[in-house]
């Protein structure tokens, strides 16, 4: 009885290792087939498509998932989809460029698969790496790796363009990692053993684009990053700064927001009132008014007609020495833009309290210095300036004054 037994356990056994066989030989098969398939010159884009879904399961089945030869041929498939529908948009026809970009990052990912998996440890006869003496590194071999480094500089220049689709499609966060995959594959030892790598130049703009994807995609801490490393790589524009600016706000690091603020001043001038007004903001609070007053010279020696730099310097005036000394500017600022509403109300409230000292002495002058603060006060308020402190010296006006308009605020 227990021979019986003993001969069904050992039949059982043989059979699971003959299904297990069939089973491993049945996708090295599908492998296989799936390689024949595309072979033809006339494969087209819907061949492709076929021949993708069919090697799917291979790509999950355990006798062959964890074979390069299977990761390279899913990623071939995908960059020959790519391809077939490329050939297609340059004939004229539409196309889905979304489909052919995630085709084209689709087979970049299954090719770092085939990669990684193609790179296999040498080991000595212990079962332990074997080191490298001149890199100190563990030495490696590899079969398939060169095809595979071959297939993804041949498509180089199509991450830059299939992140441009991708972009233009609002799919942030693709445009992001077709453009990185260019960044990082131009510049890699094959690309340059190859001599297909890009110039800094090139990387630096493609950083900038890949900041403007992530600041899309809300992921602000990656855009600062991005917007870093196109500086670092020589590209520099207003716009890298006002997108770096943007970014550095939103997570709140001021100190580097200080940085790059400074330098796109000292880049662009005061070309951008951005730069200043955080500049000016900063050095406020800390009460470095020599600074600013620094800062703001030299932004009114560039655009001496610009009302607003003029007005910043009559608060930072007023701030260090009182109304009095401000009111010059205030003034200045108000004939170079007598709709500035900022202006208008620091006039106005030079005036205002100035006549409130005077009243409280009993002094006579105090009712026309009112009536002079009136209309820029007016103004102020009725361009839209309706702030709390706005409000409070109107009312306070139109009271002294005797005028029926206190009942409309």
């Amino acid at each position: 009885m227990h021979s019986f037994f003993d001969r069904m356990r050992r039949n059982l056994f043989l059979l699971l290792i003959i299904i297990c066989s069939f089973s491993a030989q049945a996708q090295q098969r599908l492998v296989e087939q799936v390689k024949k398939d595309i072979a033809s010159l006339k494969v087209g884009a819907d061949d492709y498509r076929r021949a993708a879904r069919k090697l799917e399961p291979a790509l999950n089945h355990d006798d062959t998932k964890d074979k390069a030869d299977t990761w390279l041929l899913a990623g071939k498939i995908r960059f020959s989809l790519y391809d077939a529908m490329m050939k297609t948009r340059a004939a004229g026809k539409e196309i889905d460029k979304k489909e052919a970009a995630t085709a084209l990052l689709e087979g970049h990912e299954m090719m770092a698969k085939a990669l990684s998996l193609d790179t296999v440890p040498i080991l000595d006869k212990n079962g332990n790496p074997v080191i490298d003496k001149r890199t100190q590194r563990p030495k490696v071999k590899t079969r398939v790796s060169g095809r595979i480094v071959k297939e993804e500089l041949t498509h180089l220049v199509d991450f830059g363009a299939a992140g441009g689709d991708l972009f233009m499609d609002k799919q942030w966060r693709k445009a992001y990692d077709a453009w990185g995959v260019y960044c990082e594959l131009s510049q890699s030892p094959a690309a340059m053993k190859q001599k297909v790598a890009a110039p800094d130049s090139v990387v630096g703009y493609y950083r900038f684009f890949q900041g403007l994807a992530a600041y899309h995609a809300g992921e602000y801490d990656n855009a600062v990053a991005r917007f870093s490393d196109a500086l670092a790589k020589g590209y520099e524009s207003k716009q890298l700064y006002d997108g770096w600016i943007d970014a550095l706000i939103v997570i709140g690091d001021k100190q580097a927001l200080w940085q790059v603020a400074n330098r796109a001043f000292t880049r662009y001038g005061a070309s951008e009132r951005q730069y200043v007004n955080i500049l000016i903001n900063d050095y406020l609070k800390e009460r470095k008014y020599e600074a600013a007053t620094e800062l703001l010279a030299r932004a009114m020696e560039l655009h001496p007609d610009d009302a607003q730099y003029v007005d910043l310097m009559g608060q930072i005036t007023e701030a260090q020495h009182g109304h009095d000394a401000a009111e010059q500017y205030y003034r200045r600022a108000v004939e170079i833009d007598p709709d500035n509403t900022e202006a208008s109300f620091h006039l106005g409230n030079v005036l205002y309290t100035r006549a409130t000292l005077l009243d409280r002495s009993k002094d006579d002058r105090a009712t026309a210095l009112y009536r002079q603060a009136l209309p820029f006060i007016e103004k102020a308020y009725e361009r839209g300036l309706r702030t709390d402190a706005v409000r409070q010296v109107l009312s306070r006006l139109y009271y002294v004054l005797g005028s029926g308009k206190i009942d409309d605020l």
